[in-house]
C-alpha cells in the first residue's frame, strides 16, 4: 500500500511544541491526503483527544514537551482505555527510549523527523 492511500482521509493528531518540527511533519502528512488536526499545546491537545477519540484514527506525539511530556500524555490516556495507536516521535530512539514509550502506554517510538513509509511499515 502507498502512503498516500494509506494516509488518505486518516484524521492524525499531531502534538508537538516545537515549531519547525511540527511544520515539517504536518506538511508531510496533508501532502499525502491526512486530516491533519495540530497542537503546539499539550494540556489542549489531551482535552481534545479526551473528547474527540472516537474520531482520531492516529495520535502522534513529541516525546520530551514542557507542561506534560508526551509519556505522560501517553498514560493519560491510556487510562482511559480508548483503543487509540499513539505513536512517540523523539530525536532518541535507543532501546531504553523505546521500552519507556512502551512502558508509558505508547504503541511504538519513531524518530524526527517523521517519514511516512516508517508509519505506513508500523501501522499496517
Amino acid at each position: 500500500m502507498s502512503p498516500r492511500d494509506f494516509f488518505h482521509e486518516k484524521h492524525i493528531v499531531l502534538v508537538d511544541d516545537e515549531e519547525i518540527s511540527l511544520n515539517v511533519s504536518c506538511y508531510l502528512l496533508e501532502s499525502l491526503g491526512a486530516d491533519l488536526t495540530t497542537f503546539s499545546d499539550p494540556l489542549e491537545a489531551i482535552e481534545y483527544c479526551r473528547k474527540w477519540h472516537a474520531d482520531i484514527d492516529i495520535l502522534l506525539l513529541d516525546v520530551v514537551m514542557p507542561m506534560l511530556s508526551g509519556l505522560e500524555f501517553a498514560r493519560q490516556l491510556r487510562t482511559l482505555n480508548l483503543g487509540l495507536p499513539i505513536i512517540g516521535l523523539s530525536a532518541n530512539n535507543s532501546d531504553i527510549d523505546r521500552q519507556e514509550c512502551l512502558t508509558h502506554g505508547m504503541t511504538a517510538l519513531l524518530t524526527k523527523p517523521l517519514r511516512a513509509s516508517d508509519l505506513v511499515a508500523l501501522l499496517s
